[in-house]
């Protein structure tokens, strides 16, 4: 069955001498991965997770993104930490809209560690396993933060001054939180973090 969707590739990887296999986050069916022979449509597998992709029309680069490595860090911690919570063909509102949002933000702002942890907790959110923070003995200004970041917009977020030690605070909070709840932390979180 021929199907089509709006996504952002995640990765791509080579298959054979004229084929890739490309990863997507789509907004209706969620993480896909296509063999692309040639030539978005794409026919579904009925034995598979690999589908065939069937044609594809490029609505935005990411220049910015594509262009300064840091910004590039931060784009791949978030999608390694995509893949490691979702699981292929399973649609997940909300995660499309979360990644298009960073990736729109990235194109028009530096990266800095404010959307690491933002990302990190609007992903928890969606996914139901935001964290107690009323519970986790926070410092107030650490606890503000983390409530700012996940309720803020992506724009709203520039806006954001926090302290030096609130951001430490935060990024060992969640780097434990994530451990515990998923098991491990993408390797590439340190990276990300650099400003």
């Amino acid at each position: 069955m021929i199907e089509s969707a709006t996504g952002v590739v995640l990765r791509t990887h080579r298959m054979s001498e004229t084929s890739l296999i490309v990863r997507w986050l789509t907004q209706d069916a969620g993480r896909l991965s296509t063999v692309a022979k040639g030539a978005i449509t794409f026919n579904r597998s009925g034995r598979s997770d690999l589908h065939a992709l069937r044609e594809v029309s490029v609505r935005e680069f990411h220049f910015p993104v594509r262009q300064d490595i840091r910004r590039l860090q931060l784009a791949a911690y978030c999608t390694a930490l995509l893949e490691q919570t979702t699981e292929s063909d399973t649609p997940l509102p909300g995660l499309f809209d979360l990644f298009k949002g960073l990736l729109g933000q990235l194109s028009v702002c530096e990266a800095r560690p404010r959307l690491v942890f933002a990302f990190e907790l609007k992903l928890l959110a969606a996914l139901g396993l935001f964290p107690a923070l009323d519970q986790a003995h926070l410092a107030p200004s650490t606890d503000e933060l983390a409530f700012n970041l996940a309720q803020s917009d992506w724009s709203a977020l520039q806006q954001l001054n926090p302290p030096s030690a609130a951001v430490k605070e935060l990024s060992a909070f969640l780097h434990r939180f994530l451990s515990s709840q998923l098991g491990k932390v993408p390797g590439n979180r340190k990276a990300a973090l650099e400003t």
